[in-house]
């Protein structure tokens, strides 16, 4: 079984390898230097392969990395794929999980940082988020490693039963556009690219320039529709039809957030960030180090000279009594007294300064 990680943000990782659950594996893309991390992990008896492949902020993308992971996704087909959503950027991070429903691909939401989306006042129905999606969703704190082991035995559950999760549609007028193109295009060459008939649809309507040119080869005679219903979108909305997909996801993923949080006024700043706000002032910030050190530096000069006797006189009695016990020829002699005069040597050298 293999699930796959896919997040939009560069996130913190999950403390994974520290509880001895994962061992990660480096592996390059087939004839490139972009690599994504395998790791083997057993769960309760249950075993499994995670691929956490490059970010990316979207499916439609020019950028090679993102094209790299989306091609993992199509061709590979894993078992299920673990969505890292940022919690404190939701709407945002919700536009790449809408179009990884569109995959049909077993999907589980790992909506990570949630304290500090609790810090800038969101805050998250979980239950709805995952009644609206249709997938679980795991709230975690992943730097910390909370919510983890729940995120792992959601994602087996998940990959057992092939819950793909709910598909949300665009605008009437824009799904109608899609649907046409859907059918034009015919399941054959949507099979023969490994996609739906529908996230193919929306992938030539946003101007995909890889999944346009597999289709001119598949089925040249499909292109002339194409470029209708790009135009008929076009003179709808007054904007490229790539412009009008985007805004309508961007629309959906922001009533998907409004609908599962509510954004309160923040309450007072914690005290760490109280204190941060002096400490780390441009002007003010100098003054409150030299404060420090000169506090550190009175605290060795005058205490240094009251201690120094007292410290020196241990080490001294240490000294004598290694002296009586053990064999002065003896190796662990020999270290055990460097040690005890190299520790004094140095406290006689430094406190009294």
């Amino acid at each position: 079984m293999r699930i796959a990680l896919v997040d939009n943000e560069l996130r913190e990782k999950c403390s994974l390898q520290q509880r001895g659950w994962i061992q990660d594996h480096c592996l390059n893309f087939p004839g490139t230097t972009v690599d994504y991390v395998t790791s083997p992990v057993n769960l309760n008896g249950d075993s499994f392969t995670l691929v956490d492949l490059p970010g990316i902020y979207s499916v439609s993308t020019s950028e090679r990395e993102e094209i790299l992971a989306r091609r993992y996704l199509i061709r590979e087909r894993p078992d299920l794929v673990i969505n890292i959503l940022d919690a404190s950027v939701l709407s945002r991070s919700l536009e790449l999980t809408l179009e990884l429903l569109e995959l049909k691909i077993p999907l589980v939401i790992c909506l990570n940082m949630i304290d500090e989306a609790a810090k800038k006042g969101v805050e998250i129905d979980v239950g709805h988020l995952s009644q609206d999606l249709g997938v679980p969703v795991i709230p975690t704190i992943a730097i910390r490693g909370q919510g983890v082991p729940e995120l792992f035995h959601s994602a087996l559950e998940t990959a057992k039963s092939g819950n793909k999760g709910k598909i949300h549609y665009l605008s009437l007028d824009v799904e109608r556009i899609v649907s046409e193109l859907a059918d034009l295009l015919g399941v054959a060459t949507a099979t023969r690219l490994g996609v739906p008939q529908r996230f193919l649809a929306i992938r030539l309507l946003e101007e995909d320039e890889e999944f346009e040119q597999a289709v001119r080869e598949i089925n040249p005679g499909i292109m002339s529709d194409l470029q209708r219903l790009r135009s008929m979108l076009s003179e709808c909305h007054g904007r490229p039809s790539d412009m009008v997909v985007s805004s309508e996801r961007h629309s959906l993923a922001m009533n998907l957030f409004e609908h599962v949080a509510k954004v309160k006024p923040q309450s007072a700043k914690p005290f760490r960030e109280q204190i941060d706000k002096y400490l780390m002032h441009h002007y003010l910030g100098y003054a409150f180090l030299a404060g420090v050190l000169f506090f550190f530096f009175w605290i060795v000069f005058s205490l240094g000279k009251h201690i120094e006797e007292p410290i020196l006189a241990l080490f001294e009695h240490f000294a004598a009594y290694v002296g009586v016990h053990l064999s002065k020829e003896s190796l662990l002699f020999t270290v055990v007294n460097g040690l005890f005069q190299g520790f004094s040597g140095g406290i006689g050298i430094v406190l009294p300064i």
